[in-house]
């Protein structure tokens, strides 16, 4: 498990989750939009098959990345996320 702050060298309270996998380039897209928006995230990095199942049962996701609000609620993937993040409602409430 990595902390990430994104851009910022502060240390933001932790907004989202992200659980991927080695090799995933939507993983990668999706640690690329965060950190350039700084926004504050937990990676989980899965290597193992129990651990990559495990993640998409629990959070009711087949594929990766997993991202999860700070609530627990499961966004989505890349695809979900990056929506919100245009329609402006990935950011911290400030």
């Amino acid at each position: 498990m990595r902390w990430r702050s994104g851009a910022s060298s502060l240390m933001l309270p932790v907004v989202l989750t992200v659980y991927e996998r080695p090799g995933c380039m939507f993983c990668v897209r999706m640690r690329m939009l965060l950190e350039q928006e700084g926004i504050p995230f937990e990676l989980h990095t899965l290597t193992d098959e129990a651990s990559k199942a495990a993640a998409k049962q629990k959070h009711g996701w087949s594929t990766f990345p997993i991202v999860v609000a700070a609530d627990g609620t499961t966004i989505g993937g890349f695809t979900e996320a990056a929506s919100l993040h245009r329609r402006g409602q990935l950011r911290p409430k400030t």
